[in-house]
Parts: C-alpha cells; sequence; structure tokens
C-alpha cells in the first residue's frame, strides 16, 4: 500500500512541474482581412524542451509564480493556419519550426509619464519549402516584438494578442522577403527526415574547442553548433559587437538581429536594443554571462530602455510583478541600492535567463 502512495505522489509531482497556468493560443481576431504570399501546411515545435515554460507570472516579492506555455504548439498552429484558407492560400507551400519562444514582462513610465505594460516576445523561426516528398530551407529569422497590454483586463488575452500580433509581424519580413529578394534555400532533403529530426532531443554539439564562428538565430543552432545558412551578412560596426548598439545586414535578405554572434570564438547573445553581451562556454557545456552587478533601478529604468542593458533583462520586472524569466526568484532579496554580483546561466533548453548568485 506504502508503494501505491509513493507512486501516487510521484506522479501527481510530476504533473505538477510540466502544467501551465496560462496556455499559449493564437487569436483569430487578430489574423482577420489579412493576405500572405505563402501557405503554412505544417507547424513543428522544433524547441528542445516543449515542457518547460516559456515565461513565468509573479507578484511583488512573492516567490509563487504562474507559469506560462503550451507542449502542443505545434499541433495546435498547424490546425489554426489551415482552417484560414483566406489568409495562407498561395502556391509557395511552407513548413514552419519553432525553434525558441520566449516571453517577457516590461513595465516602465510613457512620456506622459502614465503607466506602460508590455510583453516581449522573442521568437526563432524556419522557413521550409514543402514539395511532394522533399524541403529546402527558405528563410531563418530572430523576431522580437513588444505588445502594449495596459488596458488588457485578463493576462491570458494579453499574452495570445502579443504572440499573436509577434507571428503577424514575423510572416510580413518572410512575406516582404519572398517579395522583395530571392530566397536562401539549403540543398533539398527528405521531408521524412527532416521530420524525424525533431522527434527526440539531440545531443548537444557545441564545445569551446569545436564552436563554429557565424550568426545563429536561436539557442538551439548555438547548442547544436549550427550557423546560419546566410553567409553574406555584415555588421553596421563589427568593432563595436559587445560594446554598443549594431544590426545585423545582408545583401537581399531582411536581417537585423540573430540571437548570437559568435566571432574569433567570442560568443555574443542578443539582449535587446541592438545590444549584444558576451557569454562564456564552460568546459562541462554550461553557457552564462559571468559576474553580472544589479541592483534595483529606478522606475525609469524599468521601462525598458536599451540603454539599462542586460541588467534590464534579469532583475527589476519581479520587483513590480509580471512576466518574467525565471531569474527574478533568485533575485528577491535585492532591494533599495543593495548590489549583488552573480553568474546569469542561459538555459540551453529554452533561451531562459537563470540569476544564479555566487
Amino acid at each position: 500500500m506504502k508503494r501505491y502512495v509513493l507512486l501516487i505522489i510521484f506522479i501527481a509531482h510530476f504533473a505538477f512541474c510540466f502544467a501551465f497556468d496560462y496556455t499559449v493560443a493564437l487569436r483569430d481576431k487578430n489574423f482577420d482581412d489579412l493576405k500572405f504570399n505563402f501557405s503554412i501546411v505544417k507547424v513543428i515545435d522544433g524547441r528542445l524542451n516543449k515542457q518547460k515554460p516559456i515565461g513565468s507570472l509573479t507578484a511583488g516579492f512573492s516567490f509563487n509564480k504562474e507559469t506560462v506555455g503550451n507542449d502542443s504548439l505545434g499541433e495546435q498552429m498547424t490546425l489554426f493556419f489551415k482552417n484560414k484558407p483566406n489568409i495562407f492560400d498561395a502556391s509557395t507551400k511552407v513548413i514552419l519550426v519553432i525553434n525558441q519562444l520566449n516571453l517577457r514582462y516590461v513595465r516602465g513610465t510613457t512620456e506622459m509619464g502614465g503607466k506602460k505594460e508590455e510583453l516581449e516576445i522573442l521568437i526563432s523561426l524556419d522557413y521550409y519549402l514543402a514539395e511532394d516528398k522533399t524541403c529546402g530551407l527558405l528563410y531563418q529569422q530572430y523576431y522580437k516584438h513588444r505588445e502594449n497590454v495596459t488596458f488588457v483586463a485578463k493576462v491570458s488575452k494579453g499574452i495570445n494578442v502579443a504572440v499573436s500580433e509577434t507571428l503577424i509581424n514575423a510572416f510580413t519580413d518572410f512575406k516582404n522577403q519572398i517579395s522583395e529578394h530571392k530566397v536562401v534555400v539549403r540543398k533539398e532533403f527528405s521531408t521524412d527526415s527532416l521530420f524525424q529530426f525533431f522527434v527526440g532531443k539531440p545531443t548537444q554539439v557545441i564545445t569551446n574547442q569545436n564552436i563554429n564562428d557565424g550568426i545563429y538565430f536561436s539557442i538551439k543552432d548555438l547548442y547544436l553548433n549550427k550557423p546560419g545558412v546566410v553567409n553574406n551578412y555584415y555588421f553596421t560596426d563589427s568593432t563595436a559587437i559587445g560594446q554598443k548598439s549594431i544590426s545585423v545586414k545582408s545583401t537581399g535578405y531582411k536581417l537585423d538581429r540573430v540571437y548570437a554572434i559568435v566571432k574569433s570564438k567570442r560568443i555574443f547573445i542578443y539582449i535587446g536594443g541592438g545590444n549584444y553581451k558576451e557569454a562564456v562556454l564552460s568546459d562541462d557545456g554550461k553557457l552564462f554571462f559571468p559576474d553580472i552587478t544589479s541592483s534595483t533601478l529606478s522606475s525609469g529604468a524599468r521601462g525598458g530602455s536599451s540603454a539599462v542593458g542586460i541588467a534590464r533583462a534579469f532583475l527589476p520586472l519581479g520587483f513590480i510583478g509580471g512576466i518574467v524569466t525565471s531569474a527574478t526568484q533568485s533575485a528577491i532579496k535585492i532591494s533599495g541600492t543593495t548590489k549583488t554580483t552573480s553568474d546569469v546561466i542561459i538555459d540551453f533548453e529554452t533561451g531562459d535567463l537563470i540569476f544564479k548568485e555566487l
């Protein structure tokens, strides 16, 4: 009898760990009156760990948090887009792969002194040309979008609006890529092999010894040591990477930012506002930002200005409540002008930021 009780407790604990308080879904209303020049025939959720949250909802100094996620996102999006033939009805058939999805909450003040609340969505997408039995990579994208949710009464609606608008804006870039430029097509391969690749979690490939220089469109691509297929890219200021705001450009390719830049085996991760922060890959394969010194920011700094830099991504948001990364949970003790120097671990499965005190 005792054995069965322990089994029930274990199952209950497992279910609790992977249950989401808010589930991401797309909203029909956001897609009204739209028209794209491609059709999405299938969406594959290619995230390394679909059962981990994409964001967390916290309130003030509470350690309680409500998670945001969806481990059946690919199937739901496939059905959603198939039911919209008036929007996605074109000869270019696309398989869409979601490689990374992160959701954060940003709160601050407007120019008029009012309150501003925004959800920030970061998403990495691959677009594959789908033919009868083969497919080829058309386009890679790391997209960031902020949605004003100040006047949204329900948190669930705010999340779904933000994710829907993010996808619409990302699709618009791809639409313009198709219209204005030639697309990048990697060597064609079997569609079955593409589907098979996403069945199980691949083994981490990247190490300090073998890391490849290039641009990376997701945490998963970095995990797999697989730079983007674009090879004629350049930076607006190659000497300023990690020092000030830059853009990544490529002739004939709609590109402003990427998830990571690896140059001379140094890793720079995008943190917002065109800024890239250098990260370190440890000998045991962990990726982290070293020695981050942070303190509680003023209400003005909390607004998400790029001038706040990396500190904005970690600490201040949890003190005022909202959708944040798990980084906030370990930083509750910081208040007033107290400062703490810490490493910030980058979760290789999700891209989440984990604040770890030294």
